[in-house]
């Protein structure tokens, strides 16, 4: 609940499958990769308490391009 503390609160998300991709190429297996998700807070959780979402499914750049916009806003 450290949420009502701030005035915003960013939340970067992906789509599970590309998650559990990414997680296997970092070298977890993919049992343990599920684990991991599934012992995390679920992404419609933590949607309910971000007041901003950048959603990242797409490169490296595309992430980049998404927080400096989204920085250009609050600035």
């Amino acid at each position: 609940n450290w949420n009502q503390y701030f005035d915003e609160n960013l939340l970067i998300v992906c789509d599970e499958d590309i998650a559990l991709r990414r997680l296997v190429n970092r070298g977890l297996s993919e049992k343990e990769a599920n684990l991991r998700i599934l012992n995390q807070m679920s992404v419609q959780e933590k949607i309910k308490k971000a007041t901003r979402i950048i959603y990242n499914n797409g490169s490296l750049d595309e992430l980049y391009s998404a927080i400096d916009s989204y920085l250009k806003d609050i600035c």
